[in-house]
């Protein structure tokens, strides 16, 4: 708040039209609303004049929802989505999607926002809004085959202490793997972190190395189990992708075996590439090399077996695949962190 003089309002209001007297000491002031009404006070009675600043209170935040923009301060603003079925089909989104905020730096995307799609550890520890994945592949500098396939990362080394977690087999046990926070932290703590970079590199460059830092106030990055993995599939690629998985939630057949559909009218991969699009080129990386016959496969922190693990194989490049597969420990794979907030 800031007071002033009565003289010096006067001589300020001397250079403004608000006086309707031609005299050069006028002795009212008249305030001219926008309505056309107007207010006229006697100069002399007035001892001084307060003006004040009352800032307008910040709208309260709006609940996040799956597409949104996650930012490196915490906050998440729209990303177009505006109705989404709860097992992530019919998703509408809007004609032209929005942009990501200026100024802002966007560190993932929203892609799970139910509660009971949580783990209880991560809604126990206060995470209760929901999951986001990162915008950047998790990456492995001094991985063998670097040059050939710089975009994905391998599960565990020869020498990895690897049977920590229980395995997922079945479709529906698959479905109800919704703990990668949990599972990350067993491999991390199971290992020697010497080793580290040659023994877990998923791991380790999925959390201590990932280029983007996680927001305070977050769970901090983890690699997805393969339900939270299933999660983030149906409800960005929507449609077809997402009516297939969720045909098969209690299906108690092998994963690898009994869940792909190879006739999808389209390739599924660009459109669960597609929340990213407009995500700024410095703020994300792209995923262009295939892993395997135009197949973008993606990794999760679930073990299939003692000398594999889960993932989820969605086609590129016209090729119309969606399905659960099981991959070596050092076979290829890209895969993205996640964080609970």
């Amino acid at each position: 708040m800031k007071k002033y003089i009565l003289a010096a309002v006067m001589t300020a209001a001397c250079g403004v039209t608000c006086f309707g007297q031609a005299d050069e000491n006028p002795n009212r002031l008249i305030l001219h609303y926008l309505n056309g009404e107007t207010v006229t006070f006697d100069l002399g009675e007035l001892d001084y004049m307060e003006f004040d600043r009352e800032d307008p209170v910040p709208p309260a935040p709006t609940d996040p929802k799956i597409g949104d923009y996650f930012y490196s301060d915490g906050t998440w603003s729209d990303g177009g989505l505006i109705s989404i079925d709860p097992d992530g089909c019919n998703a509408v989104w809007s004609a032209t999607r929005p942009a990501p905020l200026e100024g802002k730096t966007v560190v993932g995307i929203v892609f799970q926002t139910d509660p009971e799609r949580m783990s209880e550890a991560d809604r126990e520890a206060g995470f209760t809004h929901g999951y986001v994945i990162g915008c950047r592949n998790i990456t492995d500098p001094n991985k063998s085959n670097y040059a050939s396939y710089p975009e994905s990362v391998w599960f565990a080394g020869q020498w990895a202490t690897t049977d920590l977690n229980n395995v997922a087999k079945a479709a529906s046990t698959c479905y109800q793997r919704i703990n990668g926070s949990e599972e990350t932290k067993k491999m991390i703590d199971g290992n020697d972190p010497k080793y580290y970079e040659e023994d877990i590199p998923l791991f380790y460059y999925g959390t201590e190395k990932y280029p983007v830092a996680a927001p305070e106030g977050t769970s901090g990055w983890f690699i997805p189990a393969i339900g939270q993995m299933w999660d983030c599939v149906a409800n960005f690629c929507s449609g077809e992708v997402a009516a297939f998985l969720a045909s098969n939630r209690e299906n108690t057949s092998d994963f690898t075996y009994y869940v792909s559909k190879s006739d999808l009218s389209h390739s599924p991969a660009e459109d669960f590439m597609k929340v990213f699009e407009l995500v700024p080129d410095s703020d994300k990386d792209e995923i262009t090399i295939p892993d395997s016959n135009n197949i973008l496969s993606l990794g999760t922190s679930s073990r299939y077996d003692t000398e594999s693990r889960v993932i989820i194989n969605l086609g590129m490049n016209g090729n119309g695949l969606v399905e659960g597969m099981a991959e070596w420990f050092d076979g290829e794979a890209h895969a993205r962190p996640i964080l609970a907030f």
